[in-house]
């Protein structure tokens, strides 16, 4: 179930505060001609488990595929026309119990934080009798759409900021808030999106071994992994994925990483400090049966939030991703390609 946060708005503000964030069903938008446009994956604010199944058939989870809030952000320019589009999946009772009052609202900054002041874009419509899917279409002509709460000149004015899908409560019995369940970066409208798209991989790496009693120490010598990191333009989808095999069986394994990169001036005092803050635990891996093979995976498509709630795939790029067992023994690592 998801976690959801809240957000304080000052009353001489229009804009109300935010929540927990959604993801919906990517769609392929191809821009061609003077057209442009903007797409991008709804996610959770909070993450949760991914249904992980390793390519031996072997892996477990406790989440099932695709019940999460998913969904898709896109935003066009066709000739004079401007087009919002929002379609959400899975909103269910779990997350709101009257399932009523659901919208769309625009924060300031280009990912999601908490206590942020919100602006109600446009109000969601459901398109089904089981109340779990709702969308929105607003056009404008030579401008962007007559949105609710916020004078928005031109979709470009949307771009590297983020949207919520949420709906009001109150918190307490004063403060007016938004519970956002689902959330997307708005990346800049271009003509030929699917040039930002990538395919990165990288494998992982014994660590260096200690010295014990004067001969090399290491937990799992057979130990393999890989790194695959994806982003579609066309689609908004970003895949994080962490395969690793050979481990010993019997542990838990964590993902750990640093928030800092290989391009920081602070990277070099992380990575030799194992008690240093910018090295922060990301997730446990969800293991195989007999606990050798694990994986790790986030997948905006599906409505997973990516690591530290970074909006693209490409944010994680430099990064030192370090595996763990639960007595703080390295076991593999290697740099987010």
């Amino acid at each position: 179930m998801l976690n959801a946060y809240c957000r304080t708005i000052p009353a001489a503000l229009a804009g109300v505060a935010v929540a927990t964030a959604i993801s919906i069903l990517p769609c392929e938008v191809q821009a061609q001609g003077g057209n442009v446009a903007s797409v991008s994956t709804l996610r959770e604010t909070v993450e949760s488990d991914h249904v992980s199944v390793s390519s031996s058939g072997g892996t477990t989870s406790n989440s099932v595929a695709m019940t999460k809030p998913h969904g898709t952000v896109i935003l066009r320019k066709q000739g004079i026309k401007q087009i919002f589009d929002v379609d959400v999946r899975s909103l269910s009772s779990s997350l709101n119990p009257s399932n009523t009052g659901w919208g769309v609202w625009l924060g300031m900054n280009p990912t999601l934080r908490s206590n942020d002041i919100v602006s109600l874009l446009c109000q969601l419509d459901r398109l089904v009798v089981t109340g779990e899917h709702f969308a929105v279409s607003e056009q404008g002509l030579g401008e962007a759409p007559q949105f609710l709460s916020v004078d928005v000149p031109d979709l470009n004015d949307l771009t590297n900021r983020s949207i919520g899908v949420g709906f009001p409560m109150m918190a307490g019995t004063t403060n007016f808030v938004v519970k956002c369940v689902v959330w997307a970066p708005i990346p800049e409208l271009l003509p030929r999106s699917a040039k930002t798209s990538f395919n990165k991989h990288a494998l992982l790496s014994l660590p260096v071994p200690p010295t014990i009693n004067g001969q090399m120490w290491v937990p799992a010598p057979k130990a393999r992994g890989k790194i695959n990191l994806r982003y579609s333009g066309t689609t908004g989808q970003s895949l994080f994925e962490v395969d690793t095999k050979n481990l010993l069986g019997g542990h838990s394994y964590t993902v750990w990483m640093t928030v800092t990169t290989t391009n920081d001036v602070a990277y070099p005092d992380c990575i030799t400090n194992s008690a240093s803050s910018c090295l922060t635990n990301i997730a446990p891996l969800t293991l195989s049966i007999l606990g050798k093979g694990g994986r790790y995976l986030r997948d905006t498509k599906v409505g997973d939030s990516l690591p530290l709630q970074f909006g693209y795939a490409s944010d994680l790029s430099n990064h030192l991703l370090v595996i763990e067992d639960e007595s703080r023994i390295i076991y593999l690592q290697g740099v987010i390609p």
